[in-house]
């Protein structure tokens, strides 16, 4: 993966705001009612009569919910340059006619496969990182308690949890940089699978 790519998961560029930025985001407006996210307090981040999961949330939009978004759209470039490689290796040696066409369809699933896992890391670190899910947890009962508070000027219950949940998915190891780790290495595991198919390792 790319310099750039690697780094538009993660910093914010312009308008272009990282993970944690971008999903809070999301959450503010996607749970647009102050009860909404009320109840996803209490619940620990989940929501079962809405069938909500934030954790899963930020799975599916660390993944990019369409080809526009996060790793999906900083990943299609060296995804699309690596089938050009491919293909070029067609013209360079006619034995490989045949073979090609069915490693670029490989490709497509291993690409597949490195999206959902990478996917799936950022949902069980954002557990590991919002735990405990029950009322011991400092993180989770700021949160309860911001309901009926007494708000400074400039201040709002939306503005407030939404604060605290980006500082918290920011804390110790960011969950930007997470991605950005986890991004890089399930993609190099990804070319040297490309790679096997010519007995390269």
């Amino acid at each position: 993966m790319s310099k750039r790519a690697q780094s538009f998961l993660y910093h914010d560029k312009g308008q272009d705001k990282g993970f944690v930025a971008k999903y809070v985001e999301h959450y503010r407006t996607h749970y647009k009612a102050w009860n909404t996210k009320h109840a996803i307090h209490r619940n620990f981040g989940y929501y079962e009569p809405r069938n909500i999961d934030i954790y899963y949330d930020m799975r599916v939009f660390a993944e990019g919910r369409n080809e526009d978004e996060m790793l999906r759209k900083f990943t299609n470039q060296p995804k699309q340059e690596l089938e050009n490689i491919l293909n070029e290796l067609t013209s360079a040696n006619e034995s490989l006619k045949t073979f090609i066409p069915e490693l670029v369809i490989q490709l497509n699933s291993f690409y597949d496969n490195f999206i959902s896992e990478v996917g799936v890391k950022v949902q069980y670190e954002a557990i590991r990182k919002l735990s405990p899910q029950s009322a011991d947890s400092e993180f989770w009962t700021a949160l309860i308690k911001e309901k009926g508070k007494v708000q400074l000027p400039g201040e709002n219950y939306t503005k407030n949890v939404c604060r605290t949940l980006k500082n918290e998915l920011e804390s110790e190891q960011s969950l930007n940089t997470f991605l950005e780790i986890k991004a890089g290495e399930y993609w190099a595991e990804l070319v040297t699978k490309i790679l096997s198919f010519f007995g390269e390792k």
